[in-house]
């Protein structure tokens, strides 16, 4: 995990294409976890929507941009933790991304400042 967290530590701090960049990061977090799809996403609050970046896997997810109010990771980002959900077909929260899918975690990530904020 060390060598994973100063990977993608490394791929981050690097100045260039932001697409790009989160690109590698999320194929790196994929091949790290033998997973099947990792997408990564921008949360726009005053827009209220969530929008996917970019991806690592087979395709584009079904919802690239929905309402910050829906979905699995629309919990996680409300909740500030992590979502892990087993069968997201029992899941009312769930906006399928791939009719095959079966679980989901959802990590949120935040800056240094909202944490603190969120924390203090």
């Amino acid at each position: 995990m060390d060598e994973l967290l100063s990977a993608l530590e490394e791929i981050v701090v690097t100045v260039g294409d932001r697409q790009k960049t989160l690109a590698r990061a999320a194929a790196l977090i994929r091949s790290a976890g033998n997973y099947r799809w990792v997408g990564l996403y921008d949360v726009d609050h005053a827009g209220g929507l969530v929008r996917n970046v970019t991806w690592s896997g087979p395709g584009a997810p079904e919802h690239p941009t929905f309402p910050l109010t829906k979905g699995l990771t629309s919990a996680a980002i409300a909740q500030k933790q992590i979502v892990n959900v087993g069968e997201v077909t029992a899941d009312p929260r769930y906006l399928r991304t791939f009719g095959t899918t079966r679980s989901e975690i959802i990590v949120p990530v935040f800056d240094a400042d909202v944490k603190r904020r969120w924390h203090d």
